[in-house]
This record gives C-alpha cells, sequence and structure tokens, in this order.
C-alpha cells in the first residue's frame, strides 16, 4: 500500500525538500480514487491509534525508558512531568493516531488478520524509530543495549497496534460498514 508506505516516510524525512508530503498528498489521493470508503478508514484509524497510544504507546514507552534508564550504568536515571507528558501526548496520541491510520489501511487494503497486521505494523514503527540516527543511537548504546531495547521497545509497540486495530475494528462494526475481508478476525 503505497499510502501506508508514505506516511513512516514523511515522519523520517525520507524524500528532503517537503517531498515526503507531496507524495501523501499524491497518496490520499489515490487511495480515495481506488479504496471505497477511504476517508472512513482514515478517520477510524487515527481515532482507534490516537486512543490506543494514548492509553498504550506513550505511557509503554515511557515505562521502557524507565526500564532502560535504571539499567544503565552510566547515567543517573531522571524522571520529569514535562518528559512523561510528552511522551504520552506526541508519542501516544499523535504519533499513534498517524500510525494508525497506516495500520488501518493495511488491515483494509490487503487480506491480513488482526495479529498479522500488528505484527506488520510493528515492524513499520520500529524501523521509523530505528531509520532516525538519533533514536537509533539510544536503542543501541543506552541501558543494557539493543539486544533489550529494541524488543522491549517492540513489544510495547506490537501491544498498541493489537489495541488500535481492536478498537477500529470495535468502531467499524458498531458502524456496520467495514470493507475489509477479515474485519470479522477480532479475536484472532
Amino acid at each position: 500500500m503505497i499510502g501506508a508506505a508514505s506516511i513512516p516516510m514523511a515522519m523520517v524525512d525520507v524524500v528532503p525538500g517537503g517531498g515526503s508530503v507531496a507524495f501523501i498528498v499524491l497518496a490520499a489521493f489515490v487511495g480515495w480514487r481506488l479504496l471505497p470508503g477511504f476517508w472512513r478508514i482514515v478517520g477510524t484509524g487515527a481515532i482507534g491509534g490516537a486512543a490506543a497510544g494514548l492509553l498504550i504507546l506513550g505511557p509503554g514507552a515511557r515505562l521502557a525508558m524507565r526500564v532502560v534508564a535504571i539499567v544503565d550504568p552510566f547515567r543517573t536515571p531522571e524522571l520529569t512531568l514535562e518528559g512523561t507528558a510528552f511522551l504520552v501526548l506526541i508519542l501516544g496520541g499523535v504519533f499513534g493516531g498517524t500510525m494508525g491510520v497506516v495500520g488501518n489501511l493495511l488491515r483494509e487494503g490487503l487480506p491480513l488478520r488482526a495479529r498479522t497486521s500488528a505484527a506488520v505494523m510493528t515492524v513499520i514503527v520500529m524501523a521509523t524509530f530505528l531509520a532516525d540516527p538519533g533514536l537509533r543511537t539510544e536503542f543501541t548504546d543506552l541501558g543494557a543495549g539493543a539486544w533489550m531495547n529494541i524488543p522491549m521497545f517492540a513489544a510495547v509497540v506490537f501491544a498498541y497496534s493489537r489495541a488500535g486495530l481492536r478498537l477500529v475494528e470495535r468502531t467499524q462494526a458498531r458502524v456496520g460498514r467495514s470493507t475489509s475481508p477479515v474485519s470479522a478476525d477480532v479475536r484472532a
């Protein structure tokens, strides 16, 4: 799905000079023309992703960061209210809502079951995190290193992905307008 891939590409600025934003606009136009219920898919994905992000992704990432800080032998752990609020609101709400759109586009555009969609979404989110040089350094150099940090954050992202996609599926089931061939697979 070109539209689903364009969002993480824009987040890490793969195409400098605003090219990524133009790519998103083009992908949204193509999605709107080719995918029935495109704007409903985008809207429910954003709402489900933001809700799951505020409840799971933001707080889970903050908890994982605390573990990394406590395990790190060279740094003194520091916890601030501002840092926590930033993570929960920006990472959880904004990034979570954005990635919820990606996950819902994947779920609706491809015949994927719920667990498979969550796994694909986890890979996309972790690849987005690791594409940023600053975050990649933090994943590999802080705490006990990449062997602990990457799986721990991936577990948080997978829990967020599953919850976000479940919220989307339940919302669409209530409305009764799901177009996904596997949308009844909420428990899988």
